[in-house]
């Protein structure tokens, strides 16, 4: 799961972008963009530390996906936009709940379970399985939940793995990215940048 942010020319005149060749406009967004992925990107890292009780209470190492989706942050433009690509699983929770079904050919989540501890947590059952763990499905507890029992290899105790769910909701979070409005202002400000250095090279040019 991914999100994209557009930059566009909208905190600019339009007589000023139209005096813009397609090659500076393309220019203009993707200086934009690059603004605004630095932005975004410094808000993400001086976070991301403090997201790792999950991973604690699996007594797990921490997958790091905040820090990794940050670095991994790209941009793209062309004369009409700039966008802006987060590659971090749940980061549009920013604005809003999310709610995380099956994939493809799949009809159940499966949610790791504390009491599977830190052989869970971040792994598949597809992952677990080729390392040696066994699967069955079965009921627990009042009320009954679906679960994934697994034993590895050839041990004769099982534990809960896997709680099983036909969806997730996971709650809005305007944390984990800038306000709409504190993205509007930086890409604005680099636009706005951008334009004036070019009048001003333009006056030089002329002088």
């Amino acid at each position: 799961m991914t999100v994209e942010i557009q930059v566009q020319q909208s905190t600019v005149p339009d007589a000023m972008i139209r005096a813009l060749s397609p090659e500076e406009r393309t220019d203009l967004h993707a200086g934009a963009a690059e603004a605004l992925a630095e932005f975004v990107g410094a808000h993400i890292r001086s976070y991301a530390g403090t997201k790792h009780a999950t991973a604690q209470s699996f007594g797990a190492s921490p997958t790091r996906h905040y820090e990794d989706g940050a670095a991994h942050i790209s941009t793209s433009a062309d004369a009409s936009a700039g966008t802006v690509t987060i590659p971090i699983p749940g980061i549009s929770r920013a604005w809003g709940d999310v709610t995380i079904r099956p994939g493809p050919g799949k009809t159940k989540l499966t949610i790791p379970a504390r009491s599977g501890g830190g052989e869970v947590y971040g792994e598949t059952v597809k992952l677990l399985k080729a390392a040696g763990w066994k699967f069955a499905s079965g009921r627990k507890g009042t009320p009954q939940e679906k679960l994934l029992f697994g034993r590895f290899r050839d041990e004769k105790e099982s534990k809960v793995m896997f709680i099983l769910k036909e969806s997730v909701v996971q709650r809005r979070d305007p944390s984990l990215l800038p306000s709409q409005g504190e993205i509007a202002d930086c890409a604005g400000k680099a636009i706005v940048g951008y334009v004036l250095d070019c009048v001003r090279k333009a006056r030089r040019a002329s002088a």
